[in-house]
């Protein structure tokens, strides 16, 4: 029960965080580009990389705290951060295959979804 608190509470820090950074960086560095998400997606998979490691490693955390900081903290902020280690963990294991057609289907039906979902909203 602990555990679900803990993810409960980080991902609603995450998506804060990410509001914030969203909002923020729109107001600094206005564009039809969205830098937002994009700085959010890239800052999200280097902490999910980083952290993952050190909390495995050389900074080992209970499992509870672990999943509060890397499933709930970093999936509110972005689960484009879980994708990249999933991702990554496909090519560390060798699973080239298996990890370029998660970059293709992921990215490709994720898009496809989007307009699909447009479109049926009368978009």
């Amino acid at each position: 029960m602990l555990k679900l608190a803990l993810i409960f509470g980080g991902g609603g820090l995450g998506a804060l965080a990410r509001y914030g950074v969203h909002t923020t960086v729109g107001r600094i560095a206005p564009s039809s580009f969205p830098v937002g998400t994009l700085l959010v997606n890239v800052v999200g998979c280097f902490a999910i990389g980083y952290l993952a490691t050190v909390f495995t490693g050389s900074f080992p955390l209970r499992e509870e705290y672990r999943f509060a900081v890397l499933v709930g903290l970093l999936g509110g902020f972005t689960t484009f951060s879980t994708f990249g280690l999933e991702t990554v963990s496909l090519l560390e294991s060798g699973a080239w295959a298996q990890a370029t057609a998660n970059v293709v289907l992921s990215s490709g039906l994720a898009i496809l979804a989007v307009w699909v979902g447009h479109r049926l909203a009368g978009g």
